[in-house]
């Protein structure tokens, strides 16, 4: 029969035992650890490669550059170097156009809500028109297929919108700019209140320019930009007004809108993406030197020709014209307001 002094010498030798193997154990994770950890040092592991899942992209569609300048460029940042980007980045799916057999009634009850009772004339395929003359000659132009519209009026010779009168603060001008949008549902979930500006505006001879004053202002244009996208900014063919923007005047009275000219173009995107190889920087940065980027800014004189490229960083490029996919730009930026695109996924990737 085992007796106490034997059992409790078992239990002795046995939790000894234990201890051993325990401390075995993590020993041997430790050096696991250290030795993957120094591996990785000497000889990382590559990571998994771009999914590219949408296979060969269309090129970005840039409008043309019209500058008719040859320029020279000089990398002046603050490093003194071109920045070091990541191997790769997302591409995004962008919302398809649907055929709805009740867009056109969408589009009327959309407009309507504006102050365009008329009917919708057809101009062309899936482009009407509505006109409105109180309180001012106004022209809306639609396309039901995708709901981007323009609006347009003789504000620039109307006497109410000349005199200034009842014209909103910035705020306020924000404010109706949205509420217009929302009235036709056309208010996107993307906006980024924080980026949305307002500018004023004077006319002088049938034009705008900048005004000196809110006193001598007579216009306010508000500008509707979408949000970052993984910290990463979206870029519009001008980068200065987006492809949503509105002008607002001022009125004789609370019943008549003080919106007197609209550009609307939206395209969502969806949550479908891929990952794409990208150009380096300073890949990039010789298609700048070669010609092959858009210039999207140039406020300089025409006769300089050489630009200090003053900050370099990614992007993703809304155009105008409809988009299967929100594809990365690397975005030059330079002094007097110089911005100069250059599409960022590796060539090889995209289809000519």
């Amino acid at each position: 029969m085992l007796t106490l002094g034997q059992a409790s010498s078992l239990t002795k030798t046995f939790a000894k035992w234990t201890a051993g193997i325990v401390g075995a154990i993590f020993l041997v994770i430790i050096i696991i650890k250290v030795g993957t950890a120094v591996k990785e040092i000497i000889s990382p592991t590559p990571p998994a490669p771009p999914t590219v899942i949408f296979g060969k992209l269309s090129s970005i569609e840039f409008p043309p550059n019209n500058t008719g300048v040859r320029y020279s460029y000089t990398v002046d940042t603050l490093t003194g170097s071109l920045p070091v980007f990541s191997d790769r980045a997302k591409v995004f799916k962008m919302v398809p156009d649907r055929a709805d057999l009740l867009a056109l009634q969408k589009a009327q009850n959309k407009v309507s809500k504006v102050g365009f009772t008329s009917k919708g004339i057809l101009v062309s395929e899936n482009i009407y028109e509505w006109t409105d003359e109180e309180p001012l000659l106004r022209k809306l132009t639609l396309n039901t297929l995708t709901s981007n519209f323009t609006l347009t009026s003789t504000f620039l010779t109307d006497p109410t919108i000349l005199s200034g009168s009842q014209i909103p603060d910035k705020n306020g001008a924000i404010s109706l700019a949205q509420s217009f949008l929302s009235s036709m549902s056309s208010l996107p979930a993307d906006i980024d209140s924080s980026k949305t500006k307002s500018t004023l505006f004077s006319i002088k001879n049938g034009t705008l320019v900048p005004a000196t004053s809110f006193a001598d202002t007579q216009i306010i244009r508000v500008d509707l930009f979408q949000k970052d996208i993984d910290k990463i900014s979206i870029y519009y063919s001008n980068p200065i007004i987006p492809n949503i923007s509105l002008l607002i005047g001022g009125k004789e009275d609370e019943n008549k809108s003080q919106i007197v000219q609209v550009n609307y173009t939206y395209q969502g995107l969806t949550e479908e993406n891929a990952t794409y190889p990208i150009k380096t920087a300073d890949e990039a940065f010789s298609q700048l030197q070669e010609g092959k980027a858009f210039i999207a800014s140039n406020s300089s004189n025409t006769n300089i020709s050489n630009i200090s490229i003053r900050n370099v960083l990614l992007g993703y490029y809304m155009g105008k014209n409809r988009q299967d996919y929100l594809l990365p730009i690397v975005v030059f930026e330079g002094d007097n307001n110089f911005i100069a695109y250059v599409s960022a996924v590796k060539d090889e990737w995209i289809s000519n």
